[in-house]
């Protein structure tokens, strides 16, 4: 073989070699950038379940409280929402778990939660109810246990609700330990009937 074939031979060589090295290092590279994507890629999965994991908790959160703070009464009404029919029926209906009256419609029994949501409600409606710091008077001395008044009470907003004798409903006296007992024992609630009526739907 001449030179010159030599020569030809050592070309193709050099030529095979570059080529194979280029490849090799072309490789490298497309799976360099694959690494990379993939590792971009388990970084964002990463950082959404994070974001997920933190979301999740404040929609509990905020599904617990939309849940927790319901009207005691049984009904939808708001605090902000309360009408002075609603104040009367609540404060009317309560009282007759300790009146006697010859023919009672409604009972809902007297509890701190109650009182204490009537209270907050005719606070935030202020002067668009007429009448608030009587019914205000009325259940903080409920709150504070003391009743001595409470056929007043209840004679007070039943006479606002149109009653006009005793046939009609007008508290004549107090129910002694034992004949309230019975009473809330035997009396459904407005709240439940409510249900009920819901459920027959």
């Amino acid at each position: 073989m001449n030179n010159r074939g030599k020569i030809t031979v050592i070309i193709v060589i050099a030529i095979v070699a570059a080529s194979a090295l280029i490849l090799y290092f072309l490789k490298l590279g497309v799976e360099e950038k694959l690494e990379n994507e993939k590792q971009s890629l388990k970084e964002d999965q990463s950082e959404h379940i994070e974001q997920a994991e933190q979301v999740e908790p404040t929609v509990q959160n905020e599904e617990k409280k939309e849940i927790s703070y319901t009207n005691p009464f049984g009904n939808k009404i708001e605090p902000q929402e309360i009408e002075e029919i609603n104040v009367l029926n609540y404060i009317h209906w309560m009282s007759h778990q300790k009146v006697n009256a010859e023919n009672k419609w409604g009972f809902y029994e007297i509890t701190d939660e109650r009182i204490d949501w009537l209270l907050d409600a005719l606070d935030q409606a202020g002067h668009s109810i007429f009448n608030t710091e009587n019914y205000k008077e009325i259940l903080t001395r409920w709150k504070n246990d003391d009743f001595t008044n409470i056929v007043d009470d209840h004679n007070y907003v039943w006479g606002i609700q149109g009653g006009t004798d005793e046939k009609s409903g007008k508290a004549t006296g107090v129910l002694n330990e034992e004949q309230e007992q019975k009473y809330i024992e035997n009396t459904e609630e407005v709240n439940e009937m409510y249900k009920d009526e819901e459920s027959s739907e």
